[in-house]
């Protein structure tokens, strides 16, 4: 019973640093052979995508979707077309893309990953946590989970345009990748924060208005 119940203890050890050991060396490949294949890319290639991702930064995005939320709210009430869809798409996409950025700026400051700039090495293990400095602000990618916030509340709101919003989701996500502002792993992280974020938001909504009333 001694033998079986310590064997059980050393399982519950190993197994999560085994897992854990092989998540790193895959992070370690994939993130070294992306890189590899980025810098082999043609620059008429590298031109698009940055354009991409100059157009999708945070800052533009969230004060594009708060002027669409104020002119599609001014004009249900003014000219009295009402878009309710419309309305609860942008609302949600603004609500789910505020929150997830403050989780994701808090944790590029504490984790501290370093960026995959030009002239560095192909290291994507380089951590300076709480060094205030932007080149150590990667993990996880703040585009790529506003982006993947975004793809949520549109499938939430129009499940027919699913492909779109998901191919534009991993377009702005590679983008950071081709311009190498971000590890690839840095823009799965991001992906799976937005759209668990984005997730959560639309689930307490959907709850909230799912309530019946009761009447007295």
């Amino acid at each position: 019973m001694e033998n079986q119940t310590s064997r059980t203890r050393m399982q519950t050890v190993c197994l999560p640093l085994f897992g854990a050991t092989i998540c790193f060396v895959s992070m370690w490949f994939f993130d070294r052979a992306t890189l590899f294949a980025v810098r082999e890319m043609p620059e008429a290639t590298k031109h698009v995508f940055m354009h991409l991702s100059y157009w999708t930064e945070p800052s533009k995005a969230l004060t594009a979707m708060a002027m669409a939320v104020v002119l599609t709210a001014l004009s249900s009430s003014v000219v009295g077309f009402p878009r309710p869809t419309l309305l609860m798409f942008l609302g949600l996409s603004l609500v789910s893309c505020v929150l997830v950025l403050c989780f994701v700026l808090l944790a590029k400051t504490s984790i501290g990953r370093a960026r995959p700039l030009p002239s560095s090495a192909f290291d994507p293990f380089v951590f300076a946590p709480f060094s205030g400095s932007e080149a150590f602000e990667s993990f996880p990618s703040a585009q790529a989970a506003i982006a993947a916030a975004i793809c949520y509340c549109f499938m939430f709101r129009y499940p027919s345009y699913r492909p779109l919003a998901f191919a534009l989701m991993v377009s702005v996500g590679l983008s950071r990748v081709v311009i190498e502002r971000h590890w690839i792993s840095d823009v799965v992280a991001g992906w799976l924060v937005g759209w668990l974020g984005a997730a959560v938001i639309c689930t307490m909504v959907q709850n909230r208005y799912a309530k019946p009333k009761l009447h007295r």
